[in-house]
């Protein structure tokens, strides 16, 4: 489960805890990430939002650069390459996972997020918009800061919505991605060419 919400309200305990685990490469969409996280402090003043990058590539420095640029250093952590085990560790620390890309195959990132049940905002854009629906997740159209921002004000403001996304998604992964259903597929394969 995500970490905990706050007592009394609809919102998760501060600070809220953003992340995305990616390798750090022009098709994934950093900027826009960081703009839209840039956004909250103007849309949602009243919130502490931290936000976890890890992964490395071509895209590290200017990543970093841009951090700086928008004086955002001290909500923003670089964690760099992580192993398996601190991948797990850092998403069970988020609140909402967030994945923004111009495209994918099969993102291990994101079955990991819902495998972890995780409340996921990511671009609405294929490769993704085949693995999350509406029901798992909320999607958005890509480069939108304003839609990001508004997105995790919508997540951390609603505990109901969160939640509801965060089963609907770990129930998807177990269903489609457990080892049981990938044999299952390889048998109805089989049996086909049989």
């Amino acid at each position: 489960k995500p970490a905990a919400y706050s007592s009394g309200d609809s919102t998760f305990k501060s600070p809220i805890k953003l992340g995305m685990v990616s390798r750090l490469q022009p098709i994934k969409d950093h900027r826009t990430l960081l703009d839209g996280f840039y956004l909250l402090s103007t849309l949602d003043p009243s919130r502490d939002y931290e936000l976890h990058i890890a992964g490395e590539g071509p895209t590290y420095e200017d990543i970093r650069k841009y951090i700086n640029a928008l004086s955002l250093s001290d909500s923003v952590c670089m964690h760099g390459l992580l192993s398996p085990l601190d991948i797990s560790l850092l998403l069970q620390s988020l609140h909402i996972y967030i994945h923004l890309t111009d495209g994918e195959t099969m993102s291990n990132s994101i079955l990991q997020a819902m495998a972890t049940c995780l409340p996921i905002i990511a671009t609405d854009v294929s490769g993704v918009n085949n693995c999350l629906t509406v029901n798992e997740a909320i999607l958005i159209p890509p480069r939108s800061a304003y839609d990001l921002a508004s997105a995790i004000i919508t997540l951390a403001t609603n505990q109901s919505l969160s939640s509801r996304l965060a089963s609907n998604s770990l129930l998807k992964v177990q269903n489609t991605n457990s080892p049981s259903s990938i044999s299952l597929l390889y048998i109805n394969v089989i049996h086909s060419l049989i």
